[in-house]
C-alpha cells in the first residue's frame, strides 16, 4: 500500500492460519501533524510475483479506533465498523481507492474528540481474500474512486459561475456577464478560504 508521500507499506499481517485475512495499521497523532482527513486516495496493489488464488479477489476494508498513549487498545471497539473501500482482482491487481476520510462523520467526530485531547486514532486496514462470485455481487467495489474525479470538477466550476453570478449586477444578457477584473483572485481566495474551513464542502454540493 502507498499513503500519498510516504514509502510503499508491505507488512500486512495474517490475522489467522488461513492465511485469507490480513491487518495493517496507521497511527495518526495530533502531535506529528498528521490528519487522516487529508488522506484522499490510498494506492494498493499486488507486488510482483504474487498472485491470488484462482477464482477469488481480495476485499479491502478500513476501520478507526482510539489510540491511548500512542498505542492501539486492544479491548477499544472500533469507532466507524469497518467499511468496504474496494477489491482487487487477477484483472485488476492494482488500483487508487478514494478513501471517503474526509466525509465520514464517525472519524471526524473521533478525531476531533482524540486530537482535542493530544490522542489520536490508529486506522486499521483489512484485507480478506473472498471467492470472485461473492466480490463481483457487492455494489461499488468496481468503483475505485477516480471515475468520479470529473465530478468534482464540475462542482468546482459551478463555484466559480455561481461567484461570478453574484457580482453581476445587470444580470446576464445575451450570453455575457459583467464582472471585476480581479475576481479570479478574489474567487480562488474564497475558494481556499472554504476548503479550509471544510475540506469536503464540495461533496455536500448536489445541484
Amino acid at each position: 500500500m502507498i499513503v500519498p508521500g510516504q514509502q510503499v507499506i508491505t507488512d500486512f499481517v495474517p490475522t489467522d492460519s488461513t492465511g485469507l485475512k490480513f491487518l495493517l495499521s496507521i497511527p495518526f497523532t495530533s502531535g506529528n501533524n498528521s490528519n487522516p482527513m487529508g488522506i484522499a486516495d490510498l494506492v494498493i496493489f499486488l507486488l510482483p510475483g504474487i498472485a491470488l488464488p484462482n477464482d477469488t479477489g481480495a476485499l479491502i476494508y478500513w476501520s478507526a479506533t482510539p489510540l491511548y498513549n500512542n498505542q492501539t487498545s486492544t479491548t477499544a471497539t472500533s469507532a466507524t465498523g469497518f467499511e468496504l473501500m474496494g477489491a482487487l482482482t487477477s484483472i485488476k491487481p492494482s488500483g487508487v481507492f478514494r478513501t471517503g476520510w474526509s466525509t465520514n462523520e464517525s472519524l471526524i467526530q473521533l478525531w476531533q474528540q482524540q486530537s482535542s485531547s493530544g490522542g489520536g486514532i490508529s486506522i486499521t486496514l483489512g484485507i480478506s481474500i473472498e471467492p470472485a462470485a461473492n466480490i463481483q455481487n457487492l455494489p461499488g467495489v468496481q468503483n475505485n474512486g477516480v471515475e468520479n474525479r470529473g465530478d468534482i470538477a464540475k462542482k468546482i466550476a459551478l463555484d466559480l459561475f455561481q461567484y461570478l453570478q453574484s457580482f453581476d449586477g445587470a444580470g446576464a444578457k445575451n450570453g455575457w456577464m459583467s464582472v471585476p477584473t480581479n475576481v479570479f483572485e478574489r474567487w480562488y481566495r474564497r475558494f481556499e478560504e472554504k476548503l479550509g474551513r471544510d475540506p469536503s464542502f464540495l461533496l455536500k454540493n448536489s445541484e
